[in-house]
């Protein structure tokens, strides 16, 4: 199959009833920045201390801590968000460096889902 990609720098591809479609939705933007502020480390940004999550919890190892700082940051700075479903994850290493991450949440009364490595 010979795929031809031009400039595209709005959507996200996606795959459906095997079809690549360019997903053009304005709220996948805000998915977008979820992802990046959780990759972010709180105290990283001079302008703003407490954006990105808070790597104290990491340390203590305890998931629930982890799981309601990422629920918080995410209501608090997305006021888009309406509901967030579920948040679940898991440490991928012995030293709890990287965490798996799965959220569900609903923006403009639409359900997104996104998985990602932090």
């Amino acid at each position: 199959m010979d795929l031809k990609l031009g400039n595209i720098n709005h959507g996200e591809l996606e795959v459906k009833n095997n079809d690549l479609v360019l997903m053009n939705d304005a709220n996948m933007e805000i998915i977008q920045m979820i992802a990046l502020m959780l990759q972010i480390k709180a105290g990283e940004l001079e302008f703003d201390t407490n954006y990105g999550l808070d790597w104290a919890y990491w340390e203590t190892g305890n998931k629930d801590l982890v799981e309601e700082n990422i629920r918080n940051k995410i209501l608090y700075y997305f006021k888009e968000v309406n509901k967030i479903n579920s948040i679940t994850s898991e440490f991928v290493t012995k030293e709890k460096r990287k965490l798996k991450v799965f959220i569900s949440l609903d923006i403009n009364n639409q359900t997104y889902e996104k998985s990602l490595e932090v």
